[in-house]
């Protein structure tokens, strides 16, 4: 078949896949009414819009959509903006890579991003998962540049109501993970806002817990009321006993 033809859905629909024993591993064919712009076929079949361009004196190409989700009118307008782009100095596909960058949620960066890693990496993967369903509901569909320090300070300071300082102060070093991680993989361009957010102050209270028969039991507390009889406070719980200072 021709490899430079109009694209049309007709024609689209009967190439096809590229042949199993050929060195290449995909068939491209070019449209002849927008330059640049291809239609590409693998070896099972799959189709995808293609745009090629040269800037700066190198060649590059850019993915525009896979067909038929992407039908031929909106190929060839994509590939239309494209050549706008090029003809303004402007790398179309460092375009497209800012545009996604600035729309990229924080729920879409935890699920494509932070928790494959944090799972290769760390044994509280799990812990970060659950604490991700807190973190979610208020942040997870909005812009990783449009999550401001204040709506996460008030995100701290009501989560120390509801639960306690250490579950909230845990909740935002995952936070500022995220957004360090982010900054780091090029996910992100600017600050931190969870940065410069200080941690709640956690219960510091020493809690020791002893295990044993009642009558070692006994004999400890007996012997700790004899030696600072108005030091101590006692709590019985079922097979332990909780000894405060």
């Amino acid at each position: 078949m021709n490899r430079q033809f109009r694209f049309n859905k007709k024609l689209i629909d009967a190439l096809p896949p590229h042949p199993e024993d050929a060195k290449a591993k995909e068939s491209e064919y070019s449209d002849t009414e927008v330059a640049g712009l291809r239609i590409i076929v693998n070896r099972r079949g799959r189709k995808y819009f293609l745009f090629r361009y040269s800037f700066d004196g190198a060649k590059r190409s850019m993915k525009l959509g896979d067909y038929p989700q992407m039908d031929v009118g909106n190929a060839r307008q994509r590939a239309l903006d494209c050549r706008r782009q090029v003809a303004t100095r402007t790398d179309p596909q460092a375009a497209a890579a800012t545009s996604a960058a600035a729309r990229l949620t924080l729920r879409e960066f935890v699920t494509n991003d932070y928790l494959p890693h944090a799972y290769a990496t760390k044994r509280s993967a799990k812990d970060d998962d659950g604490r991700m369903r807190n973190l979610l509901p208020d942040f997870g569909d909005l812009p990783l540049a449009e999550i401001t320090s204040h709506s996460i300070q008030q995100f701290h300071d009501r989560l120390r109501v509801q639960k306690c300082a250490a579950t909230a102060n845990r909740h935002l070093a995952l936070l500022k993970r995220c957004f360090n991680l982010a900054i780091i993989w090029g996910k992100l361009d600017g600050r931190n806002p969870a940065k410069g957010i200080r941690m709640h102050q956690e219960n510091s209270q020493r809690q020791r817990y002893l295990s044993g028969t009642m009558e070692t039991i006994n004999k400890i507390l007996l012997f700790q009321r004899k030696r600072q009889p108005s030091g101590w406070r006692f709590c019985f719980l079922p097979k332990q006993v909780s000894i405060s200072t």
